[in-house]
C-alpha cells in the first residue's frame, strides 16, 4: 500500500508541476495579448487627436475664410447695394449651418 500512495503522491506532484507550467505560458501569452491591445489603443488614441486638431484647423480656417467673404462682399453692397444683399444673406445663412453642425 505505501508503494502504491508513493507512486499516487509522485504522478500528483508530476501533475502539479505541469499545471504550473501550463498557467505560467497562459499568463504569458494573455500579458502578451494585453499589451499588445494597449499598443493598438495608444496608436488610435494618438491617430484621433491627430484627427481632432485637424478638423479643429480646418473648422478654423474655414470660419476665417468666411469672414474674409463676408467682409469682401460688405465691401461689394457699398459699391451696388442691389446683388449684395442676396450674397450677405446666403453667407449668413452658410455660416448659421455650419454653427449649427457642431
Amino acid at each position: 500500500r505505501a508503494y502504491v500512495d508513493d507512486q499516487i503522491r509522485s504522478l500528483r506532484e508530476e501533475m502539479m508541476e505541469g499545471m504550473e507550467i501550463k498557467m505560467a505560458d497562459l499568463k504569458n501569452s494573455c500579458d502578451y495579448k494585453i499589451l499588445s491591445v494597449q499598443d493598438q489603443c495608444e496608436g488610435q488614441e494618438a491617430n484621433y487627436n491627430s484627427l481632432s486638431e485637424l478638423m479643429d484647423s480646418k473648422e478654423g480656417d474655414l470660419r476665417s475664410e468666411i469672414q474674409d467673404l463676408r467682409t469682401k462682399v460688405a465691401d461689394l453692397g457699398k459699391v451696388d447695394s442691389e446683388g449684395s444683399d442676396s450674397v450677405l444673406t446666403r453667407l449668413e445663412r452658410l455660416e448659421a449651418h455650419l454653427n449649427s453642425s457642431e
